[in-house]
């Protein structure tokens, strides 16, 4: 109550300020507050029209939320207007406030649209929701918050005493919107902010937008996320929206949901919560989540939600799942899935953990906490866990078998029996352990028993007795136990039995398994020990867990330990164990006991004896025959006969081996990789084939191609793992090393370092083998032998460890190349090498080198030192590689040649011969090059753009690079350039296409002196051909050209146009460009075919254009025409680009037009041979593409694009001779003769040839519109407007239309006398065109040339009345959407007041003219209002719009000449009919908003006023005239009447008085007696029902200006007084008819008009001359009148009271005098139309004088009481009208004094007399 108190003093107080200073609150403030409007500006609003716009916005809201529909009738209701807050109970103020409160909340997610800020308006000027509710505006605007309306939302109220919000008055004051840190913080600080937030968020019974829950979220999330520890006070805010929040029976969205989950992960994590709190967000959240899950199958949402009871559980102190949550969260929809894959992705141990541990605590009890253990145990990677599950079963066992009967234990262990056999069936391993750790504690052993009952009966274990036993003893953690329990198992016969469940033997092979694999020998030689130990265990498990025995048995006695017996006990019993028929496995696993060692003597030999009996073939190969003598293992006691008895056995497997290396490398690398000895064997059988067939080139290529992949496998292994390392001795040559040393060194711990050994002894074993094969080998040998040194030298460079190898690559290069520049120089140049490779050649380039350089012996190696120098050309592809480091190496080649030069060239001088130099690297120039690029060392080492600079430099005409100095520009003269490039590239060209590619990217800028070089022209050459012949149909040897190749032909072709000039325009050059030009038919998107044009291309410019002659010019502008229209977008794009820069005469043109139309003759009328027009073959270059039309149109889209053409204005006509051609007849033909045209591939879709059409307009518009004024007018003529106009006829083609239309109105800009003469058929055109053209821009360019034509048409003719006729009669063809753009287009050319009225004539004569022919055209004529059809009809709604279009000041005077246009057609009914029509329409048209607006805002309303006059007048006339008519059906005259009275009425509503005062006097000065008084009755008329008006006081509001005509200001009374005084002139001067209408005029006046004008004076002086007249009627009519205005005029008719009496006396004893000659009948028969008797309007004029002048009387009163006592007529009862006004006056006389005194007085009246009227006297 506080509260709404409070509010409504604020509200009160606000209003008291709402103004400026201290204005009292009775006026009208100056501001109001609001959203929408300045305040200033809203201060002029009310809430009347406020209200409307807040409807319009909720509607709008109500289509977006039907919730929105509820509020339209209440709060912003009618009756609302009537509502004030300050007044309200506390009650109503209750009811108000919820009602607001709850669209608040609504609305607050839709407050970005207008509509929104709409109704907000209506309820800060209704409601003062700014004042009252402050904290719901605020939180509603809230998540707008960085918005401006929130800014002036904050500053509408006031928040200084406001403790929740005034942190925004910083807002309020500095107009900057706050952000949400700021918002976040002020939560932190004021706990009530939070708790507002939360309390508005909360979906308790309002479900909220998503945006304002995101805002709040984020505001809560970012406030919590801010405080290290949260407090209870925070949580108690907080925690009411997160419960509602996650309530399922809540209206909150998924939104809310989302964000209540966001606040309990914070809450979790940031604060310890009481255990209470957990136990209800555990089952808010649960309870959600069950629910989520059957609903919805959106995994992420189910997956965030289960996160949160994860983050509460790991988060929180928590030892177990509260039992009322846990039996929730077990309810939901795979859950073991749901956490199976959180698992995956988060950590989630710890929450499993307590999970699985309190589901298994409650399994014991329920069967369903059993059943999703078990579902999560088997879904869930629990191994972790094992072993606490499997010690809570146990125990709850124990203590169950503690609470139950013997004889029921079974019965209670089934649960744990479930759990066993899954934990079994996934960790079997982990359930062993866990099984072991269990049972640790011996006193645990005297349970086992119980365990075993309750366990037995249902187990998956067999149902004899003691199985359970048996499983839990295999399950011991002591060996000696399950030693017994197998022996005793294995001895009883157990295991043979039939029934022995395979889960029991799946545990005994397991228990057996775990028995070899003990670490205590003993008991593995006990378990070998057992019988038939193999038929229990499974084959391949056996071997492989025998194998691991053996082989560690192996390592200890190879160790040399003291107590070796038991382990080799354990061997021999592992070799007897073994079966020998899988092969295969037992083969792999006795491969590494072949190779004898002291320490393990007779298992190696054990060994060998049973490799004999295994069926592996390369056993029974090698050892069928191989026997061991009793001396031989006798002897092998000595490491020398060991070492020979080893190197016996490698030789007979290498023997094998090498028959077929195929065969068994896959084996026998399988076998290497079991352990050391293993490998030790394997590279020993490799190295000793090697040796055995070194001279076998064959044998050996079959073993570098099998071992070599292998051996660098191995290499790279140990190389990775850093098992590589050598000894000083291992460090020799090939000669030191012999397979025997190496088997020594077999004894020796260190077996790693052995293989690395070895693997180098083969690697130089194949290098020596190279070098003793024989000579004479095959091509295909050859190159084999070459790949395998490739490979080696890889191999070699590739490796981390290649320091090792740096003897090998020197002897490699040295002894087995014949060519060490070839063969290196593949490895820098080449693509596909790694950097250490290119690093690795280059290295040993410089090193060879150098070695050949400090050679003592140079002639000896002057052979070599050529071939060094000459490879210089390879290493500019290492020198411009993108690394610096291959850079580098690549510098030290140089310097090494370089010193080689230098020291070559000394040894020449020394020694006098020059016969073995060669001529390029033998001149001081060479080393001069050599010495520049030294001395660039450093640039071309830091910038990869160097080289090409200075190759540019030194070898190039012209330089632009500012590295190189000048001196380098000058090193070499023209001639030694030349020499030197033809030195490099002769060498160059012969390398691999990428280090081509290199190089002529080095000199791409000095291309022109490239291409003249015979092997650079000849290398174009071949690429051009070999890009032809894949093309080519008839080709039989396709080669597609590399992307390689591509960039090579690229350079070359730019090369080869850079050397076209002036001076030198190389025919070939030229040629080249047009081959690459021919691309048609071709594949557009072939790059070999594409690229190449593309940059061909782009090298073609002015300069090189100009330099050919003019029929290479022309030839090669038609090729770029082809390929400006290829289907390639690149290609087209070069083109286009190219086309733009050359300069092209407009000659070029003129011959391709007149050689595309030859063309085009001889394909259609000529079967002849067709002849060239050009040289160039124009004819074939058209006939390459699709049809010549299609090349024509690519020539006009040149045309039009080169406006940069000289004297392109001379194409006019060139171009009007092509069009007159496209639309032929001819061309025609050519389209529709189809099969011709499809056997030459002519396009007969018809598109190209009205595309061409197009065009050619389109150019001639182009050139018409940048002629100057100036320009002769010769360049146009009739035939060319002629021949414009031919072709619209006879093309349907819009567009087309379009097109010729703007060059038609171009030409009139330039030449309007040529198309003057076409005036009409242009019309007809313009008129066919408009029923066919349907949108905008054909409407534009329909508008643009009538804008044209019509000043032309107006010169020629009087008016414009023709050409809207032509229109007229065209617009029922034009679609509706066009007609009324078009018309009002036209009309504002024309002036639209001197054309719409004309216009609209037309449009009711045609209506009329069309309804006249129907048939329901009678019914029209009885009723119109009853054929409602007619106003449908387009005329009339046509003339409806077309008003419309214009301002009522341009089409209300055009009325006017409507209504006399109608006039003027001839007399009929269908005339009469559409003069009903144009009646109808005009009234229709003064009914409309526009003119009540206008009158209502009082601009121009004198303008508008007259012209309401205007009208008037004519339609007053038009009625005349129809009366004068007497050939209209009687049905029809009453409808046309009715209309003009209500048209009539219509203008009189809108009228001013005065206006229409004005316009009566004008109608009153026309001859025409009937018009006069038919004016006169209009006006009677008017008065009347303005007087009508004013007695309807109900009206509230101001419908008609008919009833202000009675109320006379100073501007009417003016027109008023004009008017009178013409009525004053009629009544004088006219005839009979006009003057009794005058006179009831003025009568009707008189009465109607409360004024004393004086010019009722003169009225009434022309009245009372009438009085005596002899025609009755009129002489009655001017008594009413004379009786009117003295009434009206009071004492001011006193001047002529005189007259007036004379008059009557004289009028009403003449009356009497003419009754008593019988007189009077006559003239009573004459004039019957006199309603009103004589001495009744005498009577009613003495009425008038006596009550109004009545003291004025005394010379008249004798007679006037003799008239009125004496007269028969006055006296007589026959009339009762006349005795009751007679008795009236009687009456007025006798009340005054003046007439007793009179009566008294007077001599002359007899006493009976004098009786009689005493009597009557008082009577009355």
């Amino acid at each position: 109550m506080d509260g709404m108190v409070s509010s409504q003093l604020q509200a009160i107080k606000s209003q008291f300020h709402g103004g400026i200073g201290d204005q009292l609150p009775t006026k009208r403030p100056f501001t109001r507050p609001s959203i929408l409007f300045d305040p200033k500006e809203a201060a002029d609003i009310d809430l009347r029209t406020i209200l409307p716009i807040a409807i319009s916005g909720l509607e709008v809201l109500a289509e977006l939320d039907s919730r929105f529909e509820k509020y339209r009738h209440s709060l912003f209701s009618t009756m609302s207007l009537d509502l004030d807050r300050e007044k309200m109970t506390p009650k109503e103020e209750k009811g108000i406030n919820k009602s607001i409160e709850s669209f608040l909340r609504l609305l607050s997610g839709h407050l970005k649209l207008p509509s929104s800020l709409k109704t907000l308006e209506y309820l800060i000027r209704r409601y003062q929701v700014h004042v009252y509710n402050v904290d719901q505006l605020i939180l509603c605007f809230l998540p707008y918050h960085d918005t401006h309306t929130f800014v002036k939302i904050v500053q509408l109220t006031n928040l200084s005493r406001n403790k929740l919000w005034g942190f925004l008055e910083g807002t309020k004051v500095s107009g900057s919107p706050p952000t949400r840190n700021v918002i976040a913080q002020q939560c932190t600080r004021d706990k009530g902010v939070l708790e507002a937030i939360c309390t508005y968020a909360a979906p308790k019974d309002f479900c909220h937008s998503r945006l304002v829950i995101f805002f709040c979220t984020a505001v809560m999330v970012e406030a919590l996320g801010s405080i290290q520890k949260l407090d209870d006070e925070m949580m108690k805010r907080v925690l009411p929206f997160v419960l509602d929040g996650l309530n399922p029976y809540m209206l909150g969205s998924r939104d809310t949901k989302a964000g209540a989950l966001m606040v309990v992960g914070l809450l979790a994590s940031k604060a310890t919560l009481h255990f209470k709190v957990i136990n209800n967000l555990l089952y808010s959240v649960t309870r959600l989540i069950k629910q989520d899950s059957n609903e919805y199958s959106d995994l992420p949402w189910i997956y965030m939600t289960m996160m949160a009871i994860i983050t509460i559980v790991q988060s929180q102190s928590l030892n177990k799942f509260p039992e009322k949550s846990l039996k929730i969260l077990v309810q939901t929809r795979d859950l073991s899935g749901i956490l199976a894959r959180l698992s995956q992705d988060y950590n989630i141990e710890k929450f499993l953990s307590i999970y699985l541990h309190t589901l298994t605590d409650y399994s014991s009890s329920d069967d369903a906490y059993c059943s999703t253990l078990i579902s999560s145990l088997e879904t869930i990677p629990a191994k972790d866990f094992v072993a606490s599950i499997v010690a809570k079963v146990l125990i709850s066992c124990l203590r169950l078998s503690q609470k139950t009967e013997v004889n029921h234990l079974h019965e209670a262990g089934g649960w744990a029996k479930r759990i066993f056999v899954v934990i079994n069936k996934l960790y079997s391993f982990e359930l062993r352990a866990a099984m072991e750790n269990f049972f640790q504690d011996s006193k645990k052993e005297k349970e086992i028993q119980s365990l075993c009952i309750m366990l037995d009966d249902k187990l998956d274990v067999p149902s004899t007795t003691h199985d359970s036993k048996f499983w839990f003893s295999l399950q011991h953690p002591k060996a000696c136990v399950r030693q017994a329990t197998l022996a005793s198992l294995f001895s009883s016969g157990t295991l043979k039995a039939e029934s022995l469940d395979h889960k029991l033997r799946e545990v005994i092979q397991d228990t057996v398994i775990r028995q070899l694999r003990d670490d205590d020998l003993t008991i593995v030689q006990a378990t070998l020990s057992i019988e038939e130990l193999s038929d229990i265990v499974s084959s391949h498990v056996f071997l492989t867990t025998i194998q691991d025995v053996l082989y560690r048995c192996i390592d200890i006695l190879k160790t040399g330990s003291s107590n070796s017996k038991i382990p080799l006990e354990v061997a021999t019993l592992c070799l007897s164990a073994i079966r020998m028929d899988n092969s295969q496995e037992v083969a792999t696993m006795l491969f590494p006991l072949f190779i004898v060692h002291p320490k393990t003597l007779s298992v190696n030999l054990m060994a060998l004896d049973s490799a004999k009996l295994t069926k592996w073939p390369f056993y029974s190969a090698s050892f069928s025959s191989y026997i061991i003598s009793q001396d031989e293992s006798s002897n092998l006691l000595d490491r020398d006969h060991i070492a020979i008895f080893n190197m016996k056995t490698i030789e007979v497997m290498s023997n094998i081996f090498s028959q077929n290396p195929g065969r068994f490398i896959e084996w026998l690398s399988e076998c290497g990789k079991n352990s050391d000895s293993s490998k030790n064997l394997f590279l020993f059988i490799i190295l000793q084939a090697i040796f055995v067939n070194r001279q076998d080139i064959g044998n050996l290529l079959r073993l570098f191609e099998v071992c070599f992949p292998i051996i660098k496998g191995e290499w790279d292994d140990m190389a990775s793992r850093g098992n590589v390392f050598f000894s000083e001795e291992s460090a020799t040559k090939i000669m030191d090393y012999s397979i025997r040393g190496c088997l020594d060194k077999l004894f020796s711990l260190n077996l790693v370092a052995l293989n690395a050994e070895i693997i180098v002894c083969i690697c130089w074993a194949f290098l020596e083998s190279f070098t003793t094969v024989n000579s004479n080998n095959s091509e295909v040998e050859e190159s084999k032998l070459l790949s395998m040194l490739d490979n080696l030298f890889i191999f070699f460079a590739s490796t981390p460890l290649k320091d090792h190898f740096r003897e090998h690559i020197l002897f490699l290069l040295t002894k087995c190349c014949s060519s060490t520049v070839k063969f290196l120089s593949k490895f820098f140049t080449d693509e596909g090498f790694s950097m250490d490779v290119q690093v690795e050649s280059l290295l040993s380039f410089a090193t060879v080198c150098s070695t050949v350089a400090t050679s003592e012996s140079n002639l000896l190696n002057a052979d070599k030192s050529v071939k060094f120098l000459v490879g210089f050309p390879s290493l500019l592809v290492p020198l411009s590689h993108i690394k610096k480091d291959i850079r580098t190496y690549a510098m030290n080649c140089v310097e090494a040649l370089y010193k080689l030069w230098t020291c070559f060239d000394n040894a020449k001088m020394k020694n006098g011969s020059d016969t073995l130099l060669i001529r390029y690297v033998s001149t001081p120039l060479f080393g001069k090059l050599l010495g520049l690029i030294n001395e660039h060392r450093r640039l071309i080492l830091s910038d990869v753009n160097c080289l090409p600079s200075l190759l540019t430099s030194m070898l190039g005409s012209v330089s632009d690079s500012l590295l190189v100095s000048q001196k380098v520009e000058k090193s070499f003269d023209q001639q030694t350039k030349d020499t030197i490039l033809l030195f490099i590239f002769s060498s160059a060209l012969k390398l691999p296409s990428s280090a081509k590619l290199t190089v002529l990217s080095l000199f791409e800028r000095i291309g022109k002196s490239i291409i003249q070089i015979s092997e650079v022209k000849l290398l174009l050459s071949e690429l051009l051909e070999k890009r032809s012949k894949y093309w080519d149909v008839f080709s039989t040897k396709k080669i597609r050209l590399s992307d390689v190749e591509i960039e090579i032909l690229c350079i070359l072709l730019k090369s080869s146009v850079a050397s076209i000039d002036p001076a030198n325009a190389v025919a070939s050059s030229i040629d080249f460009l047009l081959e690459v030009f021919k691309i048609d038919g071709l594949s557009s998107e072939d790059p070999a075919i594409v690229k190449p044009c593309v940059v061909a291309l782009q090298t073609v410019t002015s300069s090189m254009y100009s330099c050919l002659g003019n029929e290479k010019q022309d030839e090669i502008f038609a090729n770029l025409v082809c390929l400006f229209q290829n289907h390639n977008s690149n290609i087209q794009l070069a083109a286009k680009e190219a086309i733009l820069q050359i300069n092209v005469s407009y000659l070029s043109f003129v011959k391709l037009f007149e050689g595309i139309l030859s063309n085009i003759h001889e394909v259609v009328f000529s079967a002849k041979k067709r002849k060239k027009s050009h040289v160039f073959s124009l004819e074939r270059l058209i006939r390459e593409q699709n049809t010549p039309i299609c090349f024509l149109k690519a020539l006009l889209d040149i045309l039009f694009l080169k406006k940069d053409i000289q004297n392109r204005k001379s194409m006019i006509g060139p171009l009007f001779k092509l069009l007159k051609e496209l639309f032929s007849s001819k061309i025609s033909q050519l389209f529709e003769e189809t099969i011709e045209a499809k056997s030459l591939k002519f396009d007969t879709s018809n598109s190209a040839l009205v595309d061409a059409q197009q065009m050619t307009i389109t150019i001639l518009e182009n050139i018409s519109n940048s002629l100057s004024p100036d320009v002769s007018v010769d360049m146009f003529n009739k035939e060319n407007v002629n021949l414009l106009i031919n072709c619209a006829r006879s093309t349907e083609n819009t567009v087309t239309h379009n097109h010729i239309f703007l060059l038609l109105g171009a030409i009139t800009k330039i030449s309007s006398e040529c198309v003057s003469e076409y005036m009409p058929d242009l019309l007809a055109i313009i008129g066919l065109s408009a029923t066919k053209q349907n949108d905008r821009h054909s409407q534009r360019v329909l508008e643009d040339l009538i804008s044209m034509l019509v000043p032309c048409w107006i010169s020629r003719t009087d008016g414009a009345k023709d050409l809207l006729m032509t229109f007229t009669n065209v617009l029922p063809e034009i679609e509706e959407c066009r007609r009324l753009a078009l018309m009002a287009y036209l009309l504002r050319i024309l002036g639209e007041k001197d054309s719409l009225g004309i216009f609209l004539s037309f449009l009711f004569h045609s209506l009329a003219s069309r309804k006249s022919k129907s048939l329901d055209f009678e019914s029209c004529l009885g009723d119109l209002s009853s054929c409602a059809s007619i106003f449908k009809e387009w005329e009339y709604l046509f003339a409806e719009d077309i008003c419309n279009q214009f301002k009522c000041n341009i089409w209300l005077p055009c009325l006017i000449v409507l209504i006399e246009e109608i006039g003027f057609y001839k007399e009929n009914i269908q005339h009469h009919f559409e003069k009903v029509l144009v009646l109808h329409f005009v009234m229709q048209r003064l009914q409309c908003a526009e003119i009540t607006f206008e009158l209502e805002s009082g601009e121009d309303i004198s303008q508008l006023q007259c012209t309401l006059g205007a009208i008037m007048e004519k339609v007053v006339l038009q009625q005349q005239l129809r009366k004068s008519r007497h050939a209209i059906p009687s049905a029809f005259r009453k409808q046309h009447k009715k209309i003009e009275l209500g048209l009539l009425k219509t203008i009189t509503n809108v009228m001013f008085p005065s206006e229409y005062y004005k316009g009566i006097t004008r109608l009153l000065v026309h001859e025409d007696v009937n018009l006069i008084k038919k004016a006169l009755s209009f006006l009677c008329e008017t008065i009347k029902n303005a007087k009508l008006a004013m007695g309807k006081h109900k009206q509230r509001h101001r419908k008609y200006n008919i009833k202000y005509f009675l109320h006379l200001d100073e501007k009417t009374a003016e027109s008023f007084d004009e008017m009178c005084c013409k009525l004053t002139q009629l009544v004088d001067d006219s005839s009979h008819s006009v003057m009794s209408s005058a006179i009831s005029s003025l009568e009707t006046l008189s009465n109607e008009f409360p004024s004393g004008s004086l010019i009722f004076v003169s009225t009434l002086k022309a009245v009372v001359r009438h009085i005596t007249s002899n025609d009755l009627y009129i002489s009655s009519s001017c008594l009413r009148c004379a009786s009117a205005l003295i009434n009206v005029l009071g004492s001011k008719a006193l001047p002529e009271i005189h007259n007036i009496m004379e008059n009557i006396l004289t009028r009403a004893y003449g009356s009497y005098k003419a009754t008593r000659e019988d007189d009077c009948k006559k003239k009573a028969d004459r004039h019957s139309t006199c309603k009103i008797p004589l001495s009744l309007s005498i009577l009613h004029t003495l009425d008038a004088i006596v009550e109004n002048l009545g003291c004025f009387l005394n010379p008249f009163l004798e007679k006037v009481i003799k008239l009125l006592v004496l007269h028969p007529e006055y006296i007589s009862e026959s009339d009762n009208r006349i005795k009751t006004k007679a008795a009236v006056v009687r009456k007025l006389l006798a009340t005054m004094d003046i007439g007793i005194a009179a009566l008294v007085l007077s001599p002359s009246l007899p006493p009976s007399l004098f009786l009689r009227w005493v009597s009557s006297y008082f009577d009355s």
